[in-house]
């Protein structure tokens, strides 16, 4: 028997987006969303997904278009002078492949991201990436061991039955 996933990511960015995912889950259609713990809409995220216990929640590792949960100055090497992560991937991967970006900067922030998420009594149940920056060679073992120091799996996982 096949089974789709329908998860969305960037819950916590925006209202918009919370919005979107509370009226999915309140329709039976979404059953999964992955929570940027660094974004300006997080706390009410939070209170979105604990209100909804059918919504499993994920840590969605950010380390580009968004912000750190870091103080900047605690992972110099991912920001800019704003304090906001690179704009996006190809910025990343650039500064990442010239050796500007360290990689205990980010062992660090996604550490950080990970934590926040538990401290808000939330226990996520898979972990993603923004922008799919968990591929790069040297970064997807940040990813995974933060994943299963956690325990929590790679992908949405539980909405599969008999797990």
């Amino acid at each position: 028997m096949s089974q789709m996933i329908l998860n969305a990511d960037d819950f916590g960015r925006h209202a918009f987006i919370n919005a979107s995912v509370r009226d999915g889950v309140e329709r039976g259609l979404l059953r999964s969303a992955s929570l940027m713990a660094g974004e300006s809409a997080f706390d009410e995220a939070v209170a979105i997904a604990k209100a909804h216990s059918a919504l499993g929640v994920g840590v969605h590792f950010t380390l580009v278009d968004g912000r750190p949960v870091l103080p900047p100055a605690d992972v110099p090497s991912l920001v800019g002078s704003d304090g906001r992560f690179r704009p996006n991937h190809m910025a990343f991967v650039r500064d990442y492949f010239l050796g500007r970006i360290r990689r205990d900067d980010i062992h660090h922030e996604l550490t950080a991201q990970a934590q926040k998420i538990l401290r808000a009594g939330l226990r996520p149940d898979h972990v993603d990436s923004h922008q799919h920056i968990h591929i790069l060679p040297g970064v997807a073992g940040c990813f995974f061991h933060r994943a299963r120091c956690r325990r929590i799996c790679w992908h949405p996982c539980r909405a599969y039955p008999g797990r």
